[in-house]
């Protein structure tokens, strides 16, 4: 393996390829960016399905339209899982290297002394795990939810 460095981080080898032809940053811009825009997607077509199902009549519909879409969701929601993991990864060995900008930041953005008092537990901490889990599993859910009590308001 010419040309690699390894890093061992908990059992796991993470192989990166020479600064001259492609970094560590330019892999966490890389990843950063293409979990914006698959979230953006994401976002847009739960909003196309919750628009659709509101104008909705029957419940029948209703019930597949919500079906398919937390299918389609889910399935969506799977490849902002494994983009938000690899970007958790790229970040975790940027933060190995003290002098790197974003340790750095990372570093500076933990003194929430200077932020106003009732902005310090909204801002202390990263939030960027929300944008790659918890709002995908969120709205996946609230298909779900929505799909299983039409068919329980159908049964009544």
């Amino acid at each position: 393996m010419k040309g690699k460095k390894i890093s061992q981080n908990k059992g796991i080898s993470i192989s990166s390829v020479p600064q001259n032809s492609w970094s560590m940053s330019q892999e966490r811009e890389f990843i950063e960016n293409l979990l914006c825009q698959r979230f953006n997607f994401f976002i847009i077509f739960y909003s196309i399905i919750v628009a659709g199902s509101l104008t909705l009549e029957s419940q029948i519909h209703l019930v597949v339209i919500l079906t398919l879409g937390s299918v389609i969701l889910t399935l969506f929601a799977t490849t902002l899982f494994r983009v938000q993991h690899k970007l958790d990864l790229i970040l975790m060995e940027i933060f190995k290297i003290p002098t790197h900008p974003a340790t750095e930041i990372n570093n500076l953005a933990k003194n929430t002394k200077i932020m106003p008092w009732y902005a310090r537990f909204i801002a202390s901490g990263s939030r960027r795990k929300f944008i790659g889990y918890t709002i995908p599993a969120f709205c996946v859910f609230s298909l779900i939810l929505g799909a299983v009590l039409t068919v329980l308001e159908m049964m009544l």
